[in-house]
């Protein structure tokens, strides 16, 4: 565990460093996909059972994590397809290029601006209730050993949260708050509008109700 902790600790924060100077959404994201490598490892790593000598214990350990890694990895999908597929059907590169995508693709932008929020961490999307629930596993880690390295994870996963605000919401900025002559607008067909509407009703659904995958 401490040295899966070590490296979730490290993947945050190589991938997170250089993420606010990037000016290319899909390097953005890139960086990104690196950086949430690091709650995967965190629930791995702490998974420490409150008595190793009960095996009761040991295995509700063992399904708890099961459990919260099956619901980080589906709103990962989810929010990470949200992000990519407004990237490809936008054509866009650079977070310029999405100036004025709130008026002339609402439903992309709106998909794209709250998938970014969860990736963030915020409320009211699974992103928040992800995090959250990897928080107090990797907290109730730090306090069940003393072992410093949870710390640091605890500590760096938050600051990465904190610091991801200036780099995931530079596009929703530029979509709702920045306007473009030269941006035509893209007609997205309607089944793809229907699956960024989907995606983002999932990740609604599990803020509300993690329990659904939770247990």
């Amino acid at each position: 565990p401490l040295v899966t902790a070590g490296v979730a600790v490290l993947s945050i924060t190589i991938a997170t460093l250089p993420a606010p100077t990037q000016k290319n959404a899909t390097r953005m994201m890139a960086y990104s996909s690196v950086a949430q490598a690091g709650p995967f490892l965190a629930i791995i790593a702490a998974m420490v059972p409150t008595t190793p000598d009960d095996g009761w214990k040991v295995l509700g350990a063992f399904l708890e994590t099961i459990n919260l890694l099956i619901f980080y990895a589906i709103i990962f999908a989810a929010m990470n397809y949200t992000v990519f597929i407004t990237i490809d059907k936008l054509k866009v590169t650079k977070f310029s290029d999405f100036a004025g995508a709130g008026y002339s693709n609402p439903v992309a932008a709106v998909a794209i601006t709250l998938a970014l929020v969860s990736l963030t961490g915020l409320p009211p999307m699974a992103g928040f209730m992800g995090k959250l629930f990897i928080f107090r596993s990797v907290w109730s880690a730090y306090s069940l050993t003393g072992q410093s390295v949870f710390l640091a994870l605890f500590t760096v996963g938050l600051l990465a949260t904190v610091g991801s605000l200036f780099f995931y919401l530079k596009i929703p900025f530029y979509a709702f708050f920045r306007r473009s002559e030269e941006n035509q607008p893209i007609k997205i067909p309607l089944f793809t509008n229907l699956l960024l509407v989907i995606l983002v009703g999932l990740l609604l659904v599990l803020f509300i109700a993690p329990g659904l995958l939770m247990g």
